[in-house]
């Protein structure tokens, strides 16, 4: 059910507080937590339009359109203009993109549009690499990105490497304009490093010096996480709770939990953090193993919340996610295949899936964290119908039957 002015995650609180202070003191908190740009966002919706919620749910809802827009172009790019429509019309109506499309308490679906006109950028880079001006948008695209959500950043060296090799171009001017969209993503890095500097005298380079990376290193490595998994003690346990001496592994997590967060400094938190989910990983291979594992196929769960108990869940929205879903995984498996010609543009696409799902797995998943991916997925799913819709054609016509309408 839509709730347009409440809040439905905690989460959201958060990047409305910091919007909040944007707009009203003209500056972030000087203890920021988050990454900056989503609060950015919402602050400019808030100025533009009134501060109510509903404001910055149709805006995600105008960013979701815009996805779907960006998806046509990516996949007319790689495969032509049908499939370009197919992947645009399985975009506007796939269950998760709707869903998410209203959870402004994320910035999930504003990066999940930042990701794919950045590899948009990329493809048209390797397919026509003279402008420099798409060099350029590429690298702000991919600052931006960085700003909103970090796992990004895992993602870029990969990037870099694959524009050096595989651009039809003379080496130096691939150099100069590598060199032109890292300079690019870096200076709109720096923009915000430069921001803070006027407002407290301090330099920090975000988003290194807001990510929680020790913190969900640590949560997704540990004994509780091998135990309860990284959500499943949630409703069960608070830090106050009187039965918490029944359950030691929960309270040997809080005791580390609540040593780090004492911790003012980031960088020395975010160090605490690392050390403790690295002495786990040392003293338990097996665990960790497993861990690794049940958070890999957390990550290709068809479910949003599998774990976590939502009261806007229902078995009947699971079916409607599963069969959506694992039809468009097949497909995209089956894209990537088909597709194989076109590896010198195809290989993007597969480097953001291999990193982020690698990156998550390290840390800690989330199906929304998926979402970040799914449209690339569509897109080589799109691409598979198209092929098979060929194949049947041409066989259609070579037995002399009247073929379909050919998909061009």
């Amino acid at each position: 059910m839509l709730r347009p002015d409440e809040m439905g995650w905690s989460d959201g609180n958060r990047y409305l507080r910091y919007a909040t202070q944007l707009l009203d003191n003209g500056r972030f908190d000087k203890h920021l937590t988050a990454e900056p740009f989503y609060p950015v966002v919402w602050a400019g919706v808030y100025a533009v339009f009134g501060r109510q919620l509903i404001t910055v749910r149709l805006f995600l809802a105008l960013a979701g359109t815009l996805l779907c827009y960006v998806v046509y172009r990516l996949a007319t790019l790689l495969s032509g203009r049908g499939t370009g429509l197919l992947a645009c019309s399985i975009a506007a109506v796939y269950p998760l993109f709707i869903y998410l499309s209203r959870t402004c308490e994320y910035p999930t679906h504003l990066f999940s549009l930042l990701l794919a006109t950045t590899i948009f950028f990329t493809v048209s880079i390797l397919k026509q690499p003279g402008p420099v001006w798409k060099w350029t948008a590429c690298g702000i695209l991919l600052g931006l990105s960085a700003l909103t959500v970090p796992t990004i950043l895992s993602f870029s060296p990969f990037l870099a490497v694959w524009l050096l090799l595989a651009v039809r171009s003379p080496l130096p001017g691939r150099i100069f304009k590598t060199a032109l969209l890292t300079l690019s993503c870096t200076a709109v890095l720096l923009l915000f490093s430069a921001a803070w500097y006027q407002w407290y005298g301090e330099f920090r380079v975000f988003p290194f010096h807001t990510q929680r990376s020790g913190g969900a290193f640590f949560l997704g490595n540990s004994e509780l996480n091998y135990v309860y998994g990284d959500t499943g003690y949630y409703a069960l346990f608070e830090e106050g709770d009187p039965e918490l001496e029944q359950h030691p592994v929960v309270k040997q997590h809080l005791k580390i939990q609540n040593t780090g967060r004492a911790i003012k400094d980031l960088n020395i938190r975010n160090q605490y953090f690392r050390e403790q989910a690295s002495k786990w990983i040392s003293e338990n291979p097996r665990k960790f193993h497993a861990v690794l594992w049940r958070k890999f196929l957390a990550y290709w769960h068809p479910y949003v919340t599998p774990t976590l108990p939502n009261p806007d869940d229902s078995p009947l929205k699971r079916a409607i996610q599963t069969a959506a879903y694992l039809p468009m995984l097949i497909l995209a498996v089956c894209g990537v295949w088909v597709t194989r010609r076109e590896w010198r543009y195809t290989v993007p696409l597969l480097l953001v899936i291999f990193t982020q799902c690698l990156t998550y797995t390290l840390f800690i998943t989330r199906v929304r964290y998926r979402s970040h991916i799914e449209s690339l997925l569509i897109v080589f799913a799109a691409a598979a119908v198209v092929h098979m819709w060929r194949r049947i054609a041409r066989r259609l016509s070579d037995t002399g039957q009247p073929p379909p309408d050919n998909v061009r």
